[in-house]
């Protein structure tokens, strides 16, 4: 019979101090990244990025879980699950998912600024608008689907479990009935006490949820990573954790599309009129 994880809270804490300390002893050994051979600069980049802002927060959000765990947490832990889930993606799906993703980047800080620049932000010019439109690049395209969450988790084998979890989070992030049905209390008889502090209390969710974004985006940097340095130790804790694995796996689909993309990927190029 096989071993029920423990996903208690003090236990997925434990794992949470165990993977910082991992990622910061790498960091003092070895502060460059070091990838892979065939793989682009700015893939390194993105991956490093978003792992980066997954371990830093977490190093934030750590003992607020264990000293609260009130719901006022969801909203940085949503937005390093969803971190770690991107980093998964773009090393995942193929070398089609990080143009996608440059260009979804591309366009968000074009039209940040030109709503900066209609709302007479000081300092925002229209060259400054015209240089960011210049900017966004033509390849892109899984960008449709780059800039929709519930499409990139679609990708994956349990694309729909970790949409859930995403969607619980939201959820308790944005305003909306979930958020406010927090903060009162109804009886049987149907009399509503009203609560300073919200009702709910997930620190156990908040825990493992964190555990799980630590190994799938460190997981993902690794992967492209000379040598996979840290890939037993992840591996390890994804067992421990009782999660799907270290990476995820893509659906039948989705690997095959992933395939055929570094297939045409790799092939030469063919020389047209304009060589």
């Amino acid at each position: 019979m096989a071993d029920i994880a423990d996903v208690s809270t003090s236990a997925s804490l434990d794992r949470v101090d165990r993977l910082l300390r991992h990622w910061e002893r790498a960091q003092q050994d070895d502060v460059a990244l070091r990838i892979r051979g065939h793989v682009e600069p700015a893939h390194g980049l993105a991956l490093w990025g978003l792992t980066c802002h997954v371990y830093e927060q977490t190093r934030l959000v750590r003992p607020l879980i264990e000293s609260h765990g009130g719901i006022e947490l969801a909203p940085m832990i949503r937005s390093l699950y969803e971190n770690a889930l991107m980093a998964q993606w773009l090393v995942q799906r193929g070398p089609k998912a990080l143009p996608g993703f440059l260009k979804v980047g591309a366009r968000q800080r074009f039209y940040l600024a030109k709503t900066m620049h209609e709302a007479s932000w000081t300092g925002m010019t229209d060259e400054i608008v015209q240089r960011l439109e210049n900017g966004i690049p033509e390849e892109g395209e899984l960008a449709a689907q780059a800039k929709h969450f519930e499409k990139i988790l679609g990708d994956f084998g349990s694309g729909r479990l970790m949409y859930a979890v995403y969607r619980y989070l939201s959820g308790l992030s944005h305003p909306g009935i979930t958020l406010v049905d927090a903060y009162a209390h109804m009886d049987a008889a149907g009399n509503v006490s009203l609560r300073r502090e919200a009702e709910v209390h997930d620190a156990g969710t908040w825990a493992w949820t964190t555990v799980w974004a630590l190994v799938w985006s460190r997981g993902a940097l690794d992967s492209l990573t000379d040598a996979s340095p840290a890939r037993h130790f992840l591996k390890g804790m994804a067992r421990e954790a009782g999660m799907p694995g270290y990476t995820l796996k893509l659906t039948k689909e989705a690997a095959a599309k992933a395939y055929a993309d570094r297939y045409e990927a790799g092939r030469p190029r063919r020389r047209t009129a304009k060589d």
